[in-house]
């Protein structure tokens, strides 16, 4: 991962990488601008993390920001308006045949004591369709005599409305 990082009110002293797989805990890498970090030339501005492929499978959510601190210790936080915090990466581990056009929509949900009974009540998840990813997503079965498979999906408001289909 690389970050391009400028000094706002003082210098840069420290630029991390935050980042965490499913719903485990967060690991915090150092980044740098040395040139030797994946990160282009040094001095240039530009910082480098890498994520340890170890850390996750083909399949599960890797989300991910990059904070930094100056000399003033001001710190600072990347942000997408509207999105989540965090920026996600889902790796598959299978490809379409060629020639078919297939949707898919991922739903990572966060496994609770209570089992399928969180699908009944609702509960929150992240989706990621069509390249597209939203956090903090409401999701339950629909309907009252509803088997596993069809779930009501509900967004935050001021969230464009996506088609399942």
């Amino acid at each position: 991962m690389t970050a391009q990082v400028a000094p706002a009110f003082a210098l840069v002293t420290n630029v991390t990488l935050r980042y965490r797989v499913m719903f485990g805990s967060e690991v915090a890498l150092p980044m740098f601008d040395d040139g030797a970090t994946g990160d282009g030339l040094a001095d240039d501005r530009i910082y480098g993390a890498t994520i340890p492929a170890a850390a996750s499978s083909p399949g599960q959510m890797v989300r991910y920001y990059v904070t930094a601190a100056d000399s003033l210790g001001n710190q600072s936080r990347t942000t997408v308006p509207g999105r989540s915090e965090r920026r996600p990466a889902v790796f598959r581990h299978r490809r379409a045949k060629p020639g078919r056009h297939q949707r898919r929509c991922d739903l990572f949900v966060v496994r609770t004591r209570h089992g399928q009974r969180a699908y009944r009540t609702g509960t929150r998840c992240s989706v990621f369709y069509n390249g597209e990813f939203y956090d903090n997503v409401f999701v339950r079965d629909r309907g009252g005599f509803t088997s596993i498979g069809s779930q009501e999906v509900r967004f935050q408001p001021g969230l464009p409305v996506r088609d399942f289909q």
